[in-house]
């Protein structure tokens, strides 16, 4: 499928990143580890097919198509009201499609309810618990699956080790810079081995 997009959406305003898989640690000194840890990860793809989101009157996207293979990092561009958190939420189930219809794993998910479909999101806000240590916050996804207590145990250091911030699980987020909360909060999406991870930023 080719990717369409319209003049305005191309626009170098604001943007929204849509990642399938992190940069973050390419050249961390745990390269070879988070390399084994991301390709255990189901590799996801997202197709949106002739999608539009109506509110009302107000059409908000409108009949966008474009394909996102695997493994790759994708941004949408554009000024603020063209629909890119709009295409964001659809993609994560926050909104339905008024029409057309949203492919993950090649799987019709446009009216999937989010916590049926295999997406996560790293907010702006980082969305840590503050009452919870960051072990605890990155254990949650795990433990609302009701994974072992071993496992998670073990998940949890692969992973700060792969974010490195090895030695922090005993802290509260209030006593981390926002670069660390912003890691803690890659590690809670990515321990869930996510299809696809949905990154808001602003320019």
């Amino acid at each position: 499928m080719k990717r369409e997009s319209s003049p305005v959406m191309m626009k170098v305003i604001a943007s929204i990143i849509i990642s399938i898989i992190t940069s973050e640690l390419s050249h961390s000194a745990h390269d070879v580890d988070a390399q084994h840890v991301m390709n255990q990860r189901p590799q996801g793809n997202i197709t949106l097919k002739d999608v539009t989101k109506r509110f009302g009157d107000t059409v908000a996207v409108d009949n966008e198509s474009l394909q996102i293979d695997s493994g790759e990092f994708f941004s949408l561009l554009g000024p603020s009201g063209c629909g890119k958190t709009t295409t964001l939420r659809m993609i994560g189930g926050f909104e339905p499609p008024t029409s057309g219809e949203i492919y993950i794993n090649d799987q019709p998910t446009g009216h999937t309810p989010p916590f049926q479909r295999d997406v996560n999101t790293v907010f702006q806000s980082y969305v840590l618990f503050p009452h919870k240590t960051v072990a605890q916050n990155i254990a949650f996804g795990l433990q609302m699956k009701k994974r072992p207590k071993t496992e998670i145990s073990a998940r949890v250091n692969q992973f700060l080790e792969m974010v490195r911030l090895p030695g922090y699980g005993g802290r509260k987020p209030n006593a981390l810079s926002g670069g660390e909360k912003q890691r803690v909060a890659l590690a809670c999406v990515l321990i869930n081995h996510p299809a696809a991870k949905r990154t808001p930023c602003r320019a």
